[in-house]
This record gives C-alpha cells, sequence and structure tokens, in this order.
C-alpha cells in the first residue's frame, strides 16, 4: 500500500554529483565492483545482517549496461530505483537489467538473481537535465521474488514528516566496499529538505544511488521515504529524492505497474 503524507514547500541549494558504476559485462551474472577511491576515512557505514534483520532483505543490486546501482523491491516485483543508474540524460524505458537480491544463509552474498526491464521513469524521454526530483525509475522482474525476500513500501513524507521519523536510514551498496554486504547508517540526522530532496547527514557514494531513505516509525513499521542519489563532495552527508514534487507521477506509474506481476 502507498502511504501518502502531506505536502511541504521548503527551499533547498544542494551540490550535485554523478553517481554511476564501472561498465559490466552483460553476459557475466556476477555483481561488478566498483573499485572507486574510499571518500570517508571514518566511514560511519556498516554491514547489515540480512538474516538478523530481514527487513532489509527486499534491498538489492540493479546491475545495468553502466554497472551497478541498489534498487529494491516495492511489492513482489516492482524495483525502485534511480533512473541515472540506468542511463542519465536518455530514454531507459525497455532497458533489460539484472537484480541481485536475498541472504538466505550465512555468508550468501545473493541468494537470487532476477532478470527485469524499465517500465517507467522520472524525465522518460530524456529531453531534460537527469537530476533532483525526476531521478526515479521502476523496473519489472520476471519473477515475483518478492514473495521470498519481502518488500518495503515506498510513502510520500514531506519534510516535517520526515522529522517525525523514529530514525533516518541510507541503506545500499557503496561500490568501494565489499560487494556482497549491504552497507547502511541507521541514525541520519534530516539537515534540510524541501519537495525535490532530503539532505541527510549520511554518506552517498557511487553504487549506493538507488537505494532507500529509509524512515522507521515509532511503531518500527519501515517505509521507503526517499531514493538516495548524490553525494555531498568532502562530507559525510548524502541527497535523497523526495517524491512530493513528482508524486502524481511516480504514483500513477507504480499504480500502472503495480499488479503485473506473473
Amino acid at each position: 500500500m502507498i502511504k501518502i503524507k502531506s505536502l511541504v514547500l521548503i527551499i533547498l541549494l544542494v551540490s550535485s554529483a554523478s553517481i554511476l558504476a564501472d561498465e559490466a559485462d552483460p553476459d557475466d551474472d556476477t555483481p561488478k565492483i566498483n573499485h572507486g577511491p574510499t571518500y570517508l576515512p571514518n566511514d560511519p557505514r556498516r554491514p547489515i545482517d540480512r538474516l538478523e534483520h530481514p527487513e532489509y532483505n527486499p534491498i538489492g543490486i540493479v546491475q545495468s549496461h553502466l554497472g551497478r546501482g541498489t534498487g529494491w523491491l516495492a511489492n513482489d516485483c516492482i524495483v525502485w530505483t534511480a533512473k541515472h543508474v540506468l542511463g542519465r540524460d536518455k530514454r531507459v524505458v525497455g532497458q533489460s537489467v539484472k537484480f541481485y537480491v536475498g541472504q538466505g544463509k550465512p555468508n550468501e552474498n545473493y541468494e537470487y538473481l532476477v532478470n527485469g526491464v524499465v517500465v517507467a521513469s522520472g524525465n522518460s524521454d530524456g529531453e531534460d537535465p537527469d537530476g533532483g526530483a525526476q531521478d526515479w525509475a521502476f523496473i519489472r522482474l520476471e519473477k515475483p521474488i518478492g514473495r521470498i525476500v519481502g518488500h518495503i513500501a515506498p510513502a510520500q513524507y514531506s519534510v516535517d514528516d520526515a522529522l517525525t521519523c523514529k530514525t533516518l536510514e541510507a541503506v545500499g551498496f557503496p561500490g568501494e566496499k565489499e560487494v556482497g554486504k549491504l552497507w547502511g547508517q541507521v541514525n541520519c540526522r534530516l539537515i534540510s529538505g524541501d519537495v525535490t530532496g532530503f539532505l541527510v547527514s549520511c554518506p552517498v557514494t557511487p553504487g549506493e544511488s538507488g537505494g532507500p531513505l529509509l524512515c522507521r516509525e515509532p511503531d518500527g513499521k519501515l517505509f521507503a521515504i526517499g531514493i538516495l542519489n548524490q553525494r555531498i563532495p568532502d562530507k559525510e552527508e548524502g541527497l535523497a529524492v523526495n517524491f512530493t514534487l513528482e508524486w502524481q507521477k511516480i504514483k500513477a506509474a507504480y499504480l500502472k505497474h503495480r499488479d503485473t506481476c506473473q
């Protein structure tokens, strides 16, 4: 179920940075490592054991022709991610991708590999520069793997709504980290925000793009309220798409494809 909250307008100016991964071999079924530098010598992110914390199991690796990013299952077969993971400033609908997800045993990296196709995105014609509120895309998987690994519900939160979260969490697969582990920081602070983005005190580095900004409500429920999509250079801060500005387009696209799982 999509959760809808109120809209609040605030102005936010942040620096923009590309978050793309290494070239991928389309015939290789192993997720690629982005051999980039470690941006943060005192990195606050820690690996997350998905056996101990199965609520994170729907988060996986999106492997495109560009390399790898992060995405998560919002229902049985629809993966949400950042558009630029699939291609910047161009049409990406129809593109084939791979999704690696699930930790079923100790020290097991990815239990499932599922093929998928991009079915919707922001800036769908590629006519505008990608970034900001349009940096979202949906992938429909060939198999309803969410029935096994679970899913994380997306939700539209205003900035004021986000301030009520018990915790804000930034989770994904940073390219400079060990590829077999999910990494996250579960104590992010909301620095500022507007209808296009949330600026949080958690780092976002290449490979982590497309991962969810998570809100854990006081009752323990977990919602994906944004898409990690930009790093702030030389700072332990990151930017996530706020769904608010594009919510009507995002909601319509999701409802169109939500019930198409085989």
